[in-house]
């Protein structure tokens, strides 16, 4: 190879011959501390090793077939993503119905709210009829008086509980509520709320005070909350979810395992890869040192000065060791060559 580059190198690099040597001056980018003069055949020789290393690349990627593969595991892992969503509907779906079946009455509703105080409360009483053919444990809420919502720190739990007899549930067809002697209360700082907000909350609390409805839980049984099962939507229906959960799971497995494929192929492909650039590098630093015709140091003004060179074609290379580079030809004639480089490009002898 050594021998193939030294022979190109000189092939290209002959120019006709003038008798008088010249002076070429330059100003380089900052950032460069030497410069070289290189055969103007370098830059054939590079693009030719080039053009060798991106056959060899591309044909190491047919051979393990990557693009393939990554194909195919986008398509998995779109369509594993769209069972995950299906079910996730599905599951909001029986949310959504079984809230449209619960009805929740605000019958008493009063705000303490003072501005000597950080935390506001709101105590209300209530009464909820469940319509559905399931037993209810327990909603999550969000609270609001009017259109105006009211800011809490976390969720809100309502738990079903019956005051007599302290067992947890809502039945179908039954109805709960509680009095002023146990009411349900929560706190909420007042500092995140405006005047005006406070003035409405506290003209309209007993009028206007409202429960969102964000989710809900059932239960298996009527019970004490130790005895008693309590289930999420997507458990409480598991066997109206099963197909829709088993094609999640079926789908997920297939790109778990063409998942694993892709990363064993781009494995053996990244193996070869290193290979294949290892000997562009050695054989790019064989043609760069082989073609060097002169070099000379660059000064702190970014000047850079070579003297009795032979007319003809060169390029001017220079390296920062960052990967960044000068690459330029230049013709030299008779005389002085005065030029100002400014342009900075990826170093050419590195893949």
């Amino acid at each position: 190879m050594k021998r193939w580059i030294l022979l190109m190198v000189g092939v290209l690099s002959l120019v006709p011959g003038i008798s008088q040597a010249a002076t070429v001056k330059l100003v380089m980018p900052p950032g460069f501390k030497e410069v070289h003069l290189l055969s103007a055949g370098t830059s054939a020789v590079l693009e030719h090793m080039r053009g060798r290393l991106t056959g060899s690349l591309e044909s190491l990627s047919a051979q393990y077939n990557i693009a393939g593969l990554k194909q195919d595991l986008e398509k998995a892992k779109a369509l594993s993503a769209n069972r995950r969503e299906v079910y996730r509907q599905g599951g909001k779906a029986i949310r959504e119905q079984y809230i449209s079946k619960l009805a929740i009455a605000i019958t008493s509703a009063t705000a303490n709210l003072s501005s000597e105080s950080s935390m506001g409360e709101i105590v209300f009483t209530y009464k909820a009829t469940n319509n559905s053919d399931r037993i209810i444990s327990d909603v999550i809420y969000t609270p609001r008086i009017g259109n105006k919502k009211i800011p809490v720190a976390s969720k809100l739990v309502l738990e079903f509980i019956d005051p007599a007899t302290l067992k947890s549930g809502l039945a179908p067809g039954r109805s709960l509520s509680n009095n002023s002697d146990n009411p349900e209360r929560f706190s909420f700082f007042v500092g995140e709320i405006s005047k005006e907000d406070m003035q409405y909350i506290k003209a309209n609390v007993g009028t206007a005070f409202a429960l969102d409805v964000q989710d809900l839980h059932f239960m298996n049984a009527i019970g004490y909350k130790d005895q008693a099962q309590i289930l999420d939507a997507e458990h409480a229906f598991q066997a109206r979810l099963r197909e829709l959960e088993e094609g999640g799971a079926t789908a997920q497995r297939d790109a778990e395992a063409k998942a694993d494929a892709y990363a064993k192929a781009l494995n053996a492909y990244n193996q070869g890869k290193e290979g294949a650039v290892q000997r562009f590098k050695t054989e790019a630093e064989e043609l760069r040192k082989s073609s060097v015709r002169a070099t000379t140091g660059v000064d702190k003004k970014n000047r850079g000065v070579f003297k009795e060179i032979e007319p003809g074609i060169y390029y001017i290379y220079a390296t920062n060791g960052q990967g960044n580079a000068v690459f330029k030809q230049v013709e030299v004639g008779q005389g002085r060559v005065k030029m100002q480089i400014k342009d900075v490009v990826h170093d050419p002898f590195l893949p």
